[in-house]
C-alpha cells in the first residue's frame, strides 16, 4: 500500500499520491472519469483554474 501523501493547493491539505495522479491524468485527458467532478463540488474550483493550479503545484508528479 502506498502510504505517500502531498499537500494539495487544490484542496488545501494533504492527499494521498494516487489522488494526485488521478486528478493529473484526468485533467490531461489521458483517462476520463469523476476525479475532476469531485474536486470541483468539493473545492468549488473549475478548469482552467484546477489546470493553473496543478501546473503550478511544487509537488506536480508529472513534470
Amino acid at each position: 500500500m502506498n502510504d505517500t501523501t502531498w499537500y494539495c493547493p487544490l484542496y488545501a491539505k494533504q492527499i494521498s499520491e494516487g489522488l494526485c495522479l488521478d486528478i493529473n491524468y484526468e485533467r490531461l485527458g489521458y483517462f476520463k472519469g469523476a476525479t475532476i467532478a469531485e474536486v470541483t463540488e468539493e473545492t468549488h474550483r473549475r478548469e482552467p483554474e484546477i489546470s493553473q493550479t496543478c501546473e503550478s503545484c511544487p509537488n506536480q508528479p508529472l513534470r
